[in-house]
């Protein structure tokens, strides 16, 4: 899956990933799922057919952006020199004669594949809870005599509220692992304790800042593979919200902060009430990482 992820980051669109439940031996949809590869264009809408003329620009533009990418490991190269050297990427037509592409070149970074959805065994849970949660405050009124027998009525109560609980997780889990069953109720707990002492603007906020770096990639490519000086905010958004789980807000205060937090490599603009974005190629995503990391570190 690794190449598959490179592959991924380089270009973006090349390919649309949605995981699908897999259909078993007699047509039945299974509780499990599979991962489906297909060709998209650069509108990330799925290619029926790939013409000759298809792999062909699919194949440039995947050199490009490699060749772009190579690029930016030549500036850094050449800027580690003494004296160090600046050319724009632009104007590079070839490779400094001591930059080895093989060994000043690190591995491509990953854009991680879409999450795997998990078979939601805890709304089950918590639906069992919420049945036998009125067993468990339902009144019984006991007349009480002595202290004794009203200690053996409570007695009587808490078992019969504890075979009552058995028997609906036994009737809701039928079939299924009483390990698995065990290890759902432990892991439903851990997170409800998780989410009442978490922040959860703050952990939101810092999910936003962990996926800068890989909208700033997405942008480049985009701009790259458009060939254009600057876009509109309503051409990216959308692409953008097919490659990332976010929310349009999310997603507009994300490119938003991109944008505070290294304004010489992407710009917002409004032009007669329509917003465009405008990415400067030449700036080194290296630069971008390393501002994006300096917020992070602050929060």
């Amino acid at each position: 899956m690794a190449h598959i992820e490179q592959i991924r980051c380089v270009h973006p669109n090349a390919f649309k990933f949605t995981w699908e439940r897999r259909i078993g031996r007699f047509g039945n949809l299974s509780e499990d799922y599979e991962l489906l590869i297909v060709p998209s264009n650069n509108e990330s809408e799925p290619l029926t057919t790939v013409s000759p003329s298809d792999l062909v620009k699919r194949k440039t533009t995947f050199s490009n952006a490699l060749l772009e990418i190579t690029k930016d490991f030549h500036s850094k190269f050449l800027l580690s020199l003494d004296p160090p050297i600046h050319v724009d990427n632009e104007k590079v037509a070839r490779w400094h004669k001591d930059f080895n592409p093989d060994t000043c070149c690190s591995d491509i970074d990953v854009t991680k594949l879409p999450a795997k959805p998990e078979i939601n065994a805890l709304l089950l849970v918590s639906e069992a809870m919420r049945e036998t949660n009125k067993l468990f405050h339902s009144e019984i009124s006991v007349p009480a005599k002595d202290e004794k027998s009203s200690s053996s009525v409570e007695e009587d109560k808490n078992d019969e509220e504890e075979a009552a609980f058995k028997e609906a997780l036994k009737n809701r889990f039928k079939g299924i692992n009483p390990v698995l069953v065990k290890k759902i109720l432990a892991k439903e707990k851990l997170l409800m304790e998780k989410e009442l002492v978490t922040d959860k603007e703050k952990t939101d906020e810092l999910k936003q800042i962990d996926q800068l770096y890989d909208v700033a990639r997405f942008l480049r490519s985009t701009f790259i593979n458009e060939k254009k000086v600057a876009l509109r905010m309503d051409f990216l958004l959308p692409r953008l919200l097919k490659s990332f789980s976010f929310n349009a807000p999310d997603m507009n205060k994300m490119v938003k902060l991109l944008s505070e937090l290294s304004p010489t490599f992407l710009k917002l603009i409004n032009i007669r009430n329509t917003d465009y974005a405008k990415v400067d190629k030449n700036v080194s995503l290296l630069l971008v990482e390393k501002s994006i990391n300096d917020h992070k570190n602050k929060k």
